[in-house]
């Protein structure tokens, strides 16, 4: 939820700023770089989710880091690429983009993520060798 807010934090500010208004454009660049942090900060959930799930297989870890990496960065490509053609005559458009693309995308995701953690935690600790490797060893009774 800290990352929402730090999304949100950088990017609904962006929705205001005005090409007409030289003197404030600048801010562009303080508030990039709070989007950014928001925006790692979520990068390095996700990577951690899927090395919960991965454990200790390293068999094929490098295939589901790959596969999500590539299909992360695709996806994005197309998307940004759809919405830049499709509005950049629009300068406001181009500002909406910017302020309310990564915030909904945020929040969709906290709000995901909350749900994959509320239904399935169990499952995915019990799919994970490094978290049943813990649970036989606090199990074991030392006489």
């Amino acid at each position: 939820m800290i990352s929402v807010a730090v999304v949100a934090g950088g990017s609904i500010p962006m929705m205001f700023l005005s090409y007409t208004k030289p003197g404030s454009l600048w801010l562009i660049y303080p508030l990039a770089a709070i989007q950014g942090v928001g925006i790692a900060i979520q990068l390095n959930t996700a990577t951690s989710l899927i090395s919960d799930v991965i454990g200790s297989d390293n068999t094929s870890s490098a295939f589901v880091y790959g596969a999500y990496g590539f299909f992360d960065r695709v996806s994005n490509g197309i998307v940004l690429t759809i919405l830049v053609a499709k509005f950049d005559s629009s300068p406001n458009a181009l500002a909406y983009i910017l302020g309310l693309i990564p915030t909904v995308a945020a929040g969709l995701a906290a709000i995901l993520a909350t749900v994959g953690e509320i239904y399935y935690a169990g499952r995915i600790s019990k799919m994970s060798k490094a978290s049943a490797f813990k649970s036989k060893s606090k199990d074991q009774v030392i006489d």
